[in-house]
């Protein structure tokens, strides 16, 4: 990634997420989650991280520590994801995972897109999609991480003769990115939208 080797974005996010939920950040960055329950999640990415599985003759190469993400999704879904019916989630991740593809294909083929690099325009591109999709820290939990197995499958059903990774470090990076893209984009809406409550309600109170 232009100089930034992969799994440093992974290891930065991981730990300023940490910093900001211990120091009292808790619901703008994941609601109710709280600084023990992401350790323990935490804990169980490293130790599965480096657990390996070749699949479809070593095309395709699936990582323990996105099981172990995939399991704490299901878990999120099986507690009820606030607001929204599991269909829903369902829909939306597929949807993404899909539109994940066709933006990756779109950059790779056209580099004048890229505004920053492609493995970092696309991630974020994709998790700010995901805020108009669900706006819940649990949601966009869900969401980004099944449409990153959507994208995996989709990437090594497609690319013939590719290998594909999931749970690489730069896969990380990019989930990672998507992620944070979604919490803050979700967060500058919900400041807008206060804001202008704010103005409208004072708009009111002067007529």
């Amino acid at each position: 990634m232009n100089g930034i080797h992969d799994g440093y974005i992974t290891f930065f996010l991981l730990l300023l997420s940490f910093i900001l939920l211990t120091t009292g950040w808790n619901r703008e960055l994941a609601e109710e989650l709280t600084w023990k329950q992401a350790a323990f999640f935490a804990a169980g990415w490293f130790v599965t991280q480096p657990a390996v599985s070749v699949l479809a003759g070593g095309a395709f190469i699936l990582r323990g520590s996105v099981l172990w993400t995939l399991g704490a999704s299901v878990f999120v879904c099986m507690r009820g994801v606030r607001g929204r019916h599991p269909g829903y989630i369902f829909f939306c991740s597929v949807l993404l995972g899909m539109f994940w593809v066709w933006v990756e294909a779109l950059y790779n083929s056209d580099p004048l897109l890229e505004i920053f690099d492609s493995r970092l325009d696309v991630p974020l591109l994709c998790g700010s999609l995901a805020t108009l999709l669900v706006q819940q820290a649990g949601q966009q939990f869900v969401v980004i991480t099944l449409a990153s197995a959507v994208k995996s499958i989709l990437s090594a059903s497609i690319l013939t003769g590719a290998v594909v990774e999931a749970g690489s470090w730069n896969w990380w990076d990019g989930y990672f990115l998507a992620l944070a893209s979604a919490r803050l984009t979700s967060i500058v809406f919900r400041y807008f939208a206060a804001l202008a409550a704010l103005l409208f309600n004072n708009r009111e109170g002067d007529v």
